[in-house]
């Protein structure tokens, strides 16, 4: 046991020292912080209960999951039974604990099953690690679908971290996924603003037959983009997810060269 643990333990007790819990605390932090088990469980339950510090159930958490990611089981249980409390924080941590074996015994099911929860609360974290294990097929069955709408997700919140599973879904011919990393390309959610990007999986969504995304090429167009002017009149001189209409791909043309 580091000595600061000993002395904290005499603070909290009252042995040889005046009785301080503050001080207690002093000290099992500079133990818990070179990684000694058991303070971190300490000191996570004086976070928990407001003793000899401002209760802080974050803090407490932390403590918590530094412990248990150790293998301590009572720390694991408290991560748990905050999870169970509806923390969403407690829910992240524990699913990432069991999708990475991390202080438990690895269940990537289990672990998905605990984002989850955390990313129905709204957590962009937990949104962004279920969006991966649905990507990969990691404790879910492999959806691409549903790997997408957690990534939108986080990016309607303007989370980062999503932009390579929604790139390489889109890569993939995904119209959902170049729609929506048009979006995030033409507002600069999650990555520098740019419209030549935006246009280009805009058009590529759109001759899919997207209709949302066919307005946003318009839109573009009618503002005055050219780029966007000449790939409106191609989508309509081929009949590229619009109806094949000559007289329109002409007056687009036209606009872009004016």
């Amino acid at each position: 046991m580091p000595a600061q643990a000993g002395l904290a333990e005499m603070y909290v007790e009252g042995r040889g020292v005046a009785q301080d819990a503050a001080e207690a605390v002093r000290w099992y932090r500079q133990a818990a912080e070179q990684g000694h088990v058991d303070t971190q469980l300490e000191l996570g339950g004086m976070y928990f209960s407001g003793k000899g510090v401002a209760q802080d159930t974050r803090e407490a958490l932390w403590w918590y999951r530094q412990a248990a990611e150790q293998g301590a089981a009572e720390a694991t249980a408290w991560v748990r039974r905050m999870a169970e409390q509806g923390s969403t924080e407690a829910q992240h941590g524990l699913g990432v604990m069991y999708a990475e074996g991390r202080g438990v015994t690895q269940d990537e099911a289990e672990g998905a099953r605990w984002l989850r929860l955390a990313a129905e609360q709204g957590d962009a974290t937990a949104q962004l690690a279920l969006g991966i294990m649905y990507g990969r097929g990691r404790g879910v069955t492999q959806d691409e679908a549903e790997a997408l709408r957690w990534y939108r997700l986080v990016a309607d919140q303007g989370g980062t971290g999503t932009m390579l599973g929604i790139r390489r879904i889109a890569e993939q011919g995904n119209a959902e996924a170049q729609l929506v990393l048009g979006g995030m390309y033409f507002a600069g959610t999650g990555v520098a603003e740019d419209d030549g990007e935006a246009l280009r999986w805009y058009r590529q969504a759109a001759e899919q037959g997207t209709a949302e995304a066919t307005a946003w090429v318009r839109r573009m167009a009618e503002q005055g983009n050219v780029a966007a002017q000449v790939n409106l009149g191609v989508m309509y001189e081929g009949g590229r997810g619009v109806t094949e209409d000559k007289a329109e791909a002409m007056a687009w043309y036209r606009r872009a060269v004016q």
